[in-house]
């Protein structure tokens, strides 16, 4: 590592690849595999690059595929890209009496700035957003035993809920519960 290398924010060297066509996309993610990522609105993949949880040593620029901008509806179909962003989706009228479900989905996504960044087939297809998997924890998806997410880690009474069930690696000694307030499911 070099002296000016930060260690947790700079992504490894890699090759922005910029295909014009769906095909061409498709035919660059065959050829490099698992060695090539593919980028649409980022929010993930670069999180994952500068965390360098993912190396590849090929991204594959989606953005300027204008085909996936693009989307249609008519009365039997609602054809979506997947360059289409959350906000644009929570902002459309039609989509919203079609397929109101989506609309009130994409609204609850993350803030009004993510989401206008943010897009379908990203949002669809993004890897966990889970602390514990991204952080230093040794969570079950990670190759651990257990899901701390899922389980929390409040040893005072077991499962965390509320705000801390969320984010249970954020609770402090003040959202500790005493034993009165624990949450016991049913067994």
């Amino acid at each position: 590592m070099s002296l000016w290398q930060i260690s947790v924010d700079e992504p490894k060297p890699f090759q922005l690849l910029q295909p014009r066509s769906i095909g061409e996309a498709l035919e660059l993610g065959a050829r490099h595999g698992s060695d090539g990522a593919f980028l649409a609105g980022g929010c993930d993949l670069l999180d994952h690059l500068k965390h360098q949880t993912m190396a590849p040593h090929y991204v594959i620029n989606l953005k300027s595929i204008a085909e996936l901008r693009h989307g249609s509806i008519d009365k039997e179909n609602v054809d979506l890209g997947a360059l289409i962003t959350l906000g644009e989706i929570e902002r459309n009228r039609e989509l919203a009496q079609l397929l109101p479900g989506l609309v009130k989905a994409a609204s609850r996504v993350a803030t009004p700035q993510i989401r206008n960044l943010g897009t379908l087939g990203g949002n669809l297809l993004q890897d966990s957003r889970c602390g514990y998997y991204r952080g230093p924890w040794y969570c079950y998806r990670a190759g651990g035993i257990t899901c701390d997410a899922h389980h929390g880690i409040d040893a005072s009474c077991g499962p965390l809920r509320g705000p801390e069930r969320e984010h249970p690696h954020y609770a402090s000694a003040q959202t500790r519960r005493t034993p009165a307030e624990c949450y016991h499911p049913a067994t």
